[in-house]
């Protein structure tokens, strides 16, 4: 068994609701993951040729609730952080409101308000009848 397929194997068994492959990138392959669930909780798609950010970009997030950042301030940092690690690269579109609410075991409410913040910041943009997306720079 070669590293690349011991590796996806590690990676199925770590994360059993996604699906793991290979992708071909411009400098050889990557590794692709793609949730099982398409409204379940957590990325819906991730490629990288590091298994560190893919066992990062997958791992559940989660809210602290005893710090002094609201949720929605939290959130907001959590999504920046992907925006800016490419996990949700310019473009695509951002999980809506219920499927982030789920993954973050928070009100449909605070989701929006992290959302808006990021919105307001320039990193995400509505457009109405489709979605969130990240903003093109």
């Amino acid at each position: 068994m070669t590293r690349l397929a011991a590796l996806l194997r590690e990676l199925a068994a770590e994360f059993p609701g996604y699906e793991f492959s290979t992708a071909p990138v411009s400098e050889g392959r990557a590794l692709s993951a793609k949730r099982k669930d398409p409204d379940g909780p957590g990325v819906a798609v991730v490629i990288t040729r590091d298994p560190a950010e893919m066992r990062a970009a997958l791992a559940p997030a989660e809210i602290d609730r005893a710090s002094a950042a609201t949720p929605s301030e939290q959130i907001c940092a959590l999504l920046r952080s992907r925006i800016e690690a490419g996990t949700y690269p310019a473009g695509s579109r951002v999980p809506g409101n219920t499927t982030l609410s789920r993954e973050f075991g928070v009100a449909n409410r605070t989701v929006r308000k992290a959302l808006a913040s990021l919105v307001d910041e320039g990193l995400l943009e509505v457009r109405p009848g489709w979605g969130t997306f990240v903003a093109r720079r």
